[in-house]
């Protein structure tokens, strides 16, 4: 007796694509928190007077610049 068990939709890559999707989402967040913050702190430089180059030298730096965490 032979016993088969077949899983449809394929598991791996349904796994793989919950993976990706979450390392997306995961980057988004990082990239939207960073801006919110260097706006933030820019706009602090500012106003305590200290001018716009300064303020301009903050920069948001994510890590890996071109895919997904």
């Amino acid at each position: 007796m032979k016993l088969k068990l077949t899983i449809d939709p394929d598991i791996v890559a349904m796994m793989q694509a919950e993976i990706a999707a979450g390392e997306k989402a995961v980057t988004t967040a990082l990239r939207e928190a960073g801006a919110g913050l260097k706006s933030a702190w820019r706009g602090q430089i500012t106003g305590a007077g200290l001018g716009t180059r300064l303020g301009n030298s903050i920069r948001l730096a994510t890590y890996p610049k071109g895919g997904e965490a």
